[in-house]
């Protein structure tokens, strides 16, 4: 488990309001919302509230669990308490022992960080209500921007991990069996399975090409991920109670 000294050092290298992953958290929202089971949510982790910023339009409350003190004050920065809506929780998500249950939890690129990926589930599970919903989303092992990486031999196979996967801490590169493998095991449902956004180059270039959501080029991205969501950079698995 990494503890908060290093989650700072992470979150002092890497500021996400500056990086496509910035873009991506409109789409990553965009997905989740008509998957919402209610409006009291917690949202594991805040990237300097480039997620919390749209859900905010969906909830009642909101809780945010987050181990750095940079990225929480990122997000005060930008959205204060969310007009009372926000709720911060300076814990690792493993040491997280929430009084109330949740309707929903979004947790949003951060289960490719965590070593025992099935444990935190399982701890999770009880954190929502019983007909509550985690919403799981990942980088897909599987993407066409992946595979073109591979096809050019800048990368020597689909699950390699990247300079930028070590610079943010990432610990694995997920496919759809996988992650459904992690969910199953924690012993929850799979309520919906699928991938979104495709992106013909790296996140980084994406950045370069547009830094926001509504350009022509960003949306195409995201229709071509309707029309091949298993080429999506991201895989999206809503878990549930049985």
């Amino acid at each position: 488990m990494v503890t908060k000294q290093q989650l700072e050092q992470l979150a002092q290298g890497f500021d996400t309001s500056k990086d496509f992953d910035a873009v991506m958290a409109y789409y990553d929202v965009l997905e989740v919302a008509d998957r919402l089971r209610g409006k009291r949510i917690l949202e594991m982790g805040t990237s300097a509230g480039t997620i919390t910023r749209y859900l905010l339009h969906h909830t009642d409350t909101l809780d945010i669990v987050e181990g750095s003190e940079t990225g929480i004050e990122r997000t005060r920065q930008l959205l204060a308490d969310g007009d009372g809506k926000i709720t911060y929780h300076h814990e690792l998500w493993e040491q997280f022992n929430p009084t109330e249950k949740y309707s929903d939890i979004v947790f949003v690129r951060g289960l490719e960080h965590v070593e025992e990926s099935s444990k935190l589930l399982s701890r999770m599970k009880e954190w929502i209500t019983d007909d509550g919903r985690i919403h799981i989303i990942v980088p897909n092992a599987h993407s066409l921007h992946r595979k073109v990486m591979v096809a050019q031999e800048k990368l020597p196979d689909l699950y390699a991990l990247r300079d930028r996967d070590h610079q943010v801490g990432h610990v694995r590169v997920y496919d759809k069996e996988s992650l459904e493998d992690d969910v199953k095991d924690a012993d929850l449902e799979i309520g919906y399975s699928g991938g979104f956004f495709v992106k013909p180059t790296s996140t980084s270039q994406m950045g370069d090409i547009s830094m926001d959501p509504q350009h022509l080029l960003v949306k195409a991205c995201y229709v071509a991920g309707k029309l091949l969501p298993e080429l999506g950079t991201q895989l999206y698995v809503v878990g549930e109670k049985k």
